[in-house]
């Protein structure tokens, strides 16, 4: 039975909606692993070695194809490899599927090989776990009232024999109704919007959005005609249609503006600005307005869906800041423009290029610590990138190239933009991209941009202490040759290659001096 029940889960998970199967292959998994690969069926394979790659590969394939995705494990501390991505995908509201494969019930608190307590092992960051012996369990019916805006975990006991029987594909159901696959929209919920129309004077600060929900957000910004702060996960940082109404030249500006609440749309923003509204800005109103059901601050603040963002009426916001606010925005703007000039090898002039060297087209994943911040603050405005990814849940530097492989697609290019101690958390995430790779079906283009400063320079201006910094003087070209991947140091000519590593050492002196300068501009 337990080739039969693989059968049936694969099945009842592909009647939810997944068509992509993320494996980690080892004994305790044979009859899923054995069942996907003799399946002749419209779903996709992906073979790792390392669980916590797959997991993070898993969550971009769910941010490409707003589908749920499927990450099989073996038993033992496989498992527990897969937490961190599981943590981000519930900040993050995406489905992941964890299917943990288990020895028979009986062998836990044993000590016998490969036995851990599997159940609970994701807490609470899963919206649900099952314990499940395979062959006394067939019904999997349960999957179709799964949420599709939360992590689930299936452990699933398997005793041997392990591949017990051939597999039946006349079982094989295929969707009724095509329509049900794609299911991830926000709920039509029935709080009220009124909170937003008593906001006095709102700064609105647009986080990361969803593909889909860029569009109503756009039009709501358009109509309401007040200054706004984006990010680059928005979407709409550089959209031309919202010139007038942008503010462009920095996040450190907002303090100097003259509103007396905010308005947040998006995920929780990456910005300073947002955590100072935790301390010297405490007393602010704050109304997110999100897909998530995180309002990102611990004190208090109101959360409305996003989903009612069409129905708001806007010429109820009758106190909204005045287009004046953004003269100053202007003078700042060529001032920063002349320090990008001024220190052209800079960190910050150095993205600044790579967002005018990268096609507006092509796909954007930031890393997190500096990367982003620095795009955020220094990329062009006038190559916009309304393709732009990141891992914003939890924050954390691990598993961000492994996030960004799984966006790749044969129609859209990716350019993951990372700092030098993500590439080094993550070296085994570029599994996908080797030409040894046998089982690897990963399609497109894909670029790795290596942002190397010679540690984690983002604690430089914070902390005093050097063991912050992890300093080293590593480069990364040893790394495209272990994987057998093109390598480069200019950027222009990344673009010429498929797939390969581009590394960029910025220089110490102009990237301080720069930082220097560009904090008096607003003292």
């Amino acid at each position: 039975m337990n080739v039969k029940s693989s059968f049936q889960l694969i099945n009842e998970l592909y009647l939810w909606g997944v068509r992509d199967f993320v494996v980690c292959a080892g004994a305790r998994n044979a009859p899923f692993i054995h069942v996907l690969e003799n399946l002749k069926k419209d779903i996709n394979v992906y073979s790792f070695f390392e669980e916590r790659s797959a997991g993070f590969f898993a969550l971009g394939k769910i941010k490409k194809n707003n589908k749920p995705t499927v990450v099989i494990t073996t038993s033992g501390t496989a498992v527990a490899n897969l937490l961190p991505s599981v943590i981000e995908a519930h900040y993050t509201g995406l489905p992941l599927v964890i299917i943990s494969c288990d020895r028979p019930q009986s062998y836990r608190g044993s000590g016998a090989p490969q036995s851990i307590d599997q159940v609970g092992i994701f807490s609470n960051y899963v919206e649900k776990t099952w314990d499940i012996a395979i062959n006394k369990f067939l019904d999997w019916v349960f999957i179709k009232n799964l949420s599709k805006r939360k992590p689930h975990h299936i452990n699933v006991c398997i005793d041997e024999p392990l591949i017990d029987e051939a597999i039946d594909e006349s079982l094989w159901q295929e969707p009724k109704d095509s329509t049900s696959v794609h299911e991830l929209k926000d709920k039509n919920f029935s709080e009220q919007i009124d909170i937003i129309y008593t906001l006095k004077f709102p700064l609105i600060l647009i986080g990361g959005l969803k593909q889909e929900d860029r569009a109503k957000v756009k039009a709501f910004l358009l109509k309401l005609k007040s200054p706004f702060y984006a990010e680059a996960a928005s979407g709409l940082r550089e959209d031309a249609e919202l010139d007038k109404f942008r503010i462009k030249c920095s996040e450190k500006i907002l303090p100097k503006i003259e509103f007396k609440s905010i308005l947040r749309i998006g995920s929780v923003p990456t910005m300073r600005f947002w955590r100072d509204l935790e301390g010297k800005f405490s007393k602010l109103p704050v109304v997110s307005v999100s897909h998530l059901a995180f309002k990102g601050l611990s004190r208090h603040s109101k959360l409305v869906p996003l989903s009612l963002l069409e129905t708001v009426e806007v010429e109820k916001m009758v106190d909204k800041l005045s287009l004046a606010t953004l003269e100053q925005d202007k003078s700042q703007c060529k001032n920063i423009q002349s320090l990008l000039a001024k220190f052209p090898n800079s960190e910050q002039a150095i993205v600044s290029k790579l967002s005018q060297v990268i096609p507006s087209e092509q796909m954007v994943f930031l890393g997190n610590s500096l990367p982003i911040r620095e795009w955020n603050e220094f990329a062009s405005y006038d190559h916009p990138h309304p393709c732009i990814e990141a891992n914003r849940g939890a924050n954390g530097i691990d598993g961000i190239i492994s996030t960004s492989l799984g966006l790749c697609s044969s129609n859209q290019p990716v350019w993951a933009i990372v700092g030098d101690l993500t590439a080094m958390y993550d070296m085994s995430a570029l599994w996908p991209l080797s030409p040894n790779n046998q089982q690897s079906k990963l399609e497109g283009d894909f670029k790795l941009v290596i942002v190397n400063n010679g540690g984690g320079k983002i604690f430089e201006q914070k902390f005093k202490e050097k063991l912050f910094l992890n300093t080293h003087t590593t480069d990364f070209k040893s790394l495209a040759n272990f994987w057998n991947v093109d390598y480069t140091t200019d950027m222009s000519i990344a673009k010429q290659y498929q797939r390969c590593i581009c590394e960029l050492k910025p220089d110490s002196e102009q990237t301080a001096q720069f930082f220097k300068e560009y904090n008096e501009l607003f003292e």
